[in-house]
């Protein structure tokens, strides 16, 4: 498959912008080797007027093997929680109950039944780190590990953006236009492959409608619209980032991200909430 197969040409029935509307432009468009970056790590910096935490929840489940060792689950939850003075604190990420039940389910097959091979020890974690904000949005980056016994344990981390005012997961086109969405979703289709031309396949999104074709522009909008960050530089300048892990490879952690200027007009500000 070749890569410029994946750049799907641009519809001419797409809405035009009005002449008030801005435009996104990408000024950064690279590759990290490192895995999946938040803007500052480990801090949470929440809108004016709004305070973060971020505890971690640990659970421990054990059960007995058929061969007399015991097959043990460690699982760690770290939550995040904002509040403002004289309303209740809301909950941005909870806790992945369905994560730790599935490796209790895990444990409990390979104790009944157990590999010598087996350490019969498994871990799971969920983390989130501060990335930034603008308006009422406040963005992090998630992420999680799990370590179920095999060779390579399974991780990833994505951007979320929430609305603290009423903690939902906010989507990249909630807060553009249609006509400001697409041009951001084509921006990232075109610069791409110019990145890295070599591992270009392994970012590109998975056809939803045909896993053996090239992905269409509905695949990459998909991909683009929950995995977004909000942020807001020291002059006051507001970015989007957008950005995903390409999961495990060959060389380690790898994702691609992605920056453009946030629009400054007047229905971009009302929507994130600055006005």
């Amino acid at each position: 498959m070749k890569v410029q197969s994946a750049i799907q040409p641009k519809s001419t029935s797409a809405a035009k912008a009005p002449p008030s509307e801005q435009m996104p432009k990408l000024v950064v468009g690279k590759i990290d080797e490192n895995g999946l970056p938040s803007l500052k790590e480990d801090t949470f910096e929440p809108p004016t007027g709004y305070r973060a935490s971020a505890p971690i929840e640990q659970q421990v489940f054990t059960t007995p093997a058929a061969d007399g060792r015991t097959a043990k689950v460690e699982w760690s939850d770290q939550v995040l929680n904002v509040s403002t003075k004289g309303q209740p604190a809301v909950q941005l990420v909870g806790k992945d109950e369905a994560g730790f039940e599935q490796l209790k389910e895990w444990a409990k097959e390979d104790a009944a039944d157990p590999n010598e091979n087996s350490t019969l020890e498994y871990e799971g974690q969920n983390f989130v780190t501060g990335v930034g904000h603008a308006g009422k949005m406040m963005s992090v980056a998630s992420g999680y590990y799990e370590d179920a016994g095999g060779a390579h344990p399974d991780h990833g981390t994505m951007y979320q953006t929430y609305d603290v005012r009423s903690g939902k997961q906010v989507h990249l086109d909630d807060v553009l236009s249609p006509a400001q969405f697409k041009s951001v979703v084509e921006q990232v289709q075109q610069k791409l492959p110019s990145i890295n031309s070599e591992w270009t396949d392994t970012f590109e999104p998975i056809n939803a409608a045909s896993p053996g074709d090239a992905p269409r522009y509905e695949d990459w909008a998909n991909q683009v619209r929950d995995n977004f960050a909000l942020v807001t530089d020291k002059d006051g300048r507001q970015y989007i980032r957008i950005g995903w892990e390409s999961g495990m490879t060959v060389l380690g952690d790898m994702a691609a991200r992605f920056t453009f200027t946030a629009p400054t007009d007047a229905a971009f500000e009302q929507k994130i909430g600055a006005k």
